[in-house]
């Protein structure tokens, strides 16, 4: 082995050493010092709980931009809570290869910020239109179960979106869809 390796050995041997308790001790001597780790995670701990507490100070006592002349204020607006606006029932004929249609009747419920249904009734006629266009194209296998509950859904979302562009509409809920 190295030198650098025994040195190395002798000191992680030294570290593993135990110090005598307390009650070990002779009454006359001193405790042992701990171990040169220790005193150095001791001295960082203390360092960062100093520094932390003295940034905290200044920045709460305004040093860093915060005083009262001059000092700005930040208005954070907040959007308006959802609501849900309810689109009137349509009910409408799928597409179909015979001569019996199947039909569709469902009413939707739109969810979004109060801020955007003036954008939302401006454009229902045209998002109403787009609606049945979109039923319209489908056959009634493609509506049938979840898969067609979501295929409606996400097309009206997209539908909607586009009428009141740039704003969003946060969901599309069916509380009726009856399938004939």
């Amino acid at each position: 082995m190295s030198e650098d390796a025994e040195e190395e050995e002798e000191v992680l041997e030294d570290d593993d050493e135990q110090l005598p308790l307390a009650e070990e001790l002779p009454e006359g001597e001193p405790a042992p010092a701990k171990s040169g780790r220790m005193k150095l995670i001791a001295i960082v701990a203390v360092a960062v709980l100093v520094v932390g507490a003295a940034a905290a100070g200044l920045l709460l006592g305004g040093v860093f931009g915060g005083g009262e002349d001059g000092s700005k204020t930040a208005e954070l607006t907040l959007p308006a809570p959802p609501i849900l606006y309810e689109l009137p029932e349509m009910l409408v004929d799928l597409k179909t290869g015979r001569c019996r249609s199947s039909f569709l009747k469902v009413q939707a419920v739109v969810e979004l910020s109060e801020d955007f249904v003036p954008r939302l009734e401006e454009a229902r006629v045209y998002i109403l239109d787009r609606l049945q266009t979109f039923i319209r194209q489908h056959e009634r296998i493609q509506l049938v179960g979840k898969a067609g509950t979501e295929l409606l859904r996400e097309g009206f979302t997209r539908i909607v979106n586009q009428a009141i562009e740039p704003d969003k509409v946060a969901n599309v809920l069916f509380p009726r869809i009856i399938l004939q």
